[in-house]
């Protein structure tokens, strides 16, 4: 991150648009951008108990996933969500049925994120919140 700050600072000083735009390709790229309320009347432990790397799956959200994405190639990603309350996070891909969960067990964080290495397809993907029945609006990132 750092190479990068001296970059774009020295980019800056001397005004040069190419030196900003071969910087570009090494940041984050948004894959999606969705928004939503959680439902959280569905026990997400029904879709999966734990993940592949034994992270239990927790909260309350819909029957049916909130939002669904692509992706055309693997990729290390990052899913995160953006609220103002205590949500969690499952994303199942869809060949495979691979779960990944969020990792907020201890809750010391309101927004539940995942990493991992994704591979190529669709994804489902459920935001819930902690409490039953609990409605939290919310917006969720894809990057890679």
């Amino acid at each position: 991150m750092l190479a990068y700050s001296s970059t774009l600072r020295r980019s800056l000083a001397i005004g040069s648009a190419a030196a900003l735009l071969a910087i570009a390709p090494a940041l984050a790229a948004q894959i999606a951008r969705f928004s939503g309320t959680t439902v959280g009347t569905y026990a997400l432990s029904n879709i999966a108990t734990t993940d592949q790397s034994g992270t239990p799956c927790v909260g309350y959200g819909d029957e049916s996933p909130d939002h669904s994405f692509n992706l055309g190639q693997a990729t290390n990603a990052t899913i995160t969500v953006d609220s103002s309350g205590d949500t969690t996070l499952l994303v199942r891909h869809q060949g495979t049925g691979t779960i990944y969960c969020g990792q907020d067990l201890s809750r010391s964080n309101l927004d539940d994120t995942i990493t991992a290495n994704l591979g190529a397809g669709n994804y489902d993907v459920w935001v819930g919140s902690h409490t039953q029945g609990q409605r939290i609006g919310y917006s969720l990132t894809v990057n890679d």
